[in-house]
């Protein structure tokens, strides 16, 4: 004769007296629940329709109701069994638990539900702290990385602004010249020649032509250089000399004086902001 095995649902716990097991069909599981007492079948005051009274099989509510007479058996007084607290504490305390067992449950037969309050092993604290300190090295590196990438940047833009600096100064060095060879430039290629000098400060060495009064201002003087040849109708006029120093001046002489570049065309080349050099 084969053994059948029961249906799946809640049984007497053969491990443990005073509870209830579940049991899947095939094996225990670890849900467990206390063991809940139910009322015996009979009539009871219908928990769903007031002023009637339903009938309790035994393990549920069935479809037969009956009028609530007006002097009910006295099995029947007081509170509905399930107001009652015998009935109320031990359902809701099976319910706490088999949501806790079906929770935790994995599978299997189990005798005891186990909670799992070791600590942590040496080797796992070892672990933890070696992550730790990978992660500390970690962000020391990036740190370290990301501080001399800014120091690299700010070098660059030291750099950068005295590379702009030396440029300055240099372009703010005057550019030697005499003064037949700025002329002749400008006879050549006035365009080139314009390019070249414009806003520039030029160090002009030349022939002292002749010391004139300026054209609207007879308190001033200019200074006419050339090249020193004897028919030579082009010069570098030189503006704005101290008067002191053209007293110190003769012409046919060699002078050189710095000023900056004005205009110059195929007549000669105008200069300003001068100072004997």
């Amino acid at each position: 004769m084969s053994h059948q095995n029961p249906p799946a649902g809640w049984h007497v716990d053969p491990h443990v007296r005073g509870q209830q097991r579940y049991w899947d069909g095939q094996a225990w599981t670890a849900q467990v629940r206390p063991l809940i007492p139910t009322p015996p079948a009979g009539w009871y005051v219908d928990p769903r329709v007031p002023g009637q009274q339903r009938y309790w099989d035994g393990q549920a509510w069935t479809a037969h109701v009956r009028p609530l007479g007006p002097n009910p058996p006295s099995s029947q007084q007081g509170k509905p069994w399930y107001e009652k607290k015998r009935f109320v504490i031990p359902i809701a305390v099976a319910g706490l638990i088999a949501l806790g067992a079906a929770g935790g449950a994995s599978g299997g037969a189990t005798d005891d539900v186990v909670t799992d309050t070791a600590k942590p092993s040496a080797s796992d604290q070892a672990e933890k702290g070696t992550k730790e300190k990978a992660q500390e090295d970690t962000d020391a590196a990036e740190r370290t990385a990301q501080e001399a990438a800014e120091a690299a940047k700010e070098a660059e833009k030291k750099e950068a602004a005295k590379k702009k600096e030396a440029e300055k100064k240099e372009a703010a060095k005057p550019i030697s010249v005499d003064a037949a060879t700025l002329i002749k430039a400008f006879e050549d290629n006035e365009f080139a020649a314009d390019a070249k000098y414009k806003g520039k400060t030029l160090r002009i060495t030349g022939n002292l032509r002749k010391i004139e009064t300026e054209l609207f201002d007879d308190s001033d003087y200019t200074l006419l250089l050339d090249g020193g040849g004897e028919y030579e109708f082009e010069h570098v006029t030189a503006y704005d000399v101290p008067n002191k120093d053209i007293a110190k001046l003769a012409t046919g002489e060699k002078v050189t004086v710095v000023c900056k570049f004005k205009d110059g065309d195929d007549l000669g080349v105008t200069v300003n902001k001068c100072e004997l050099g």
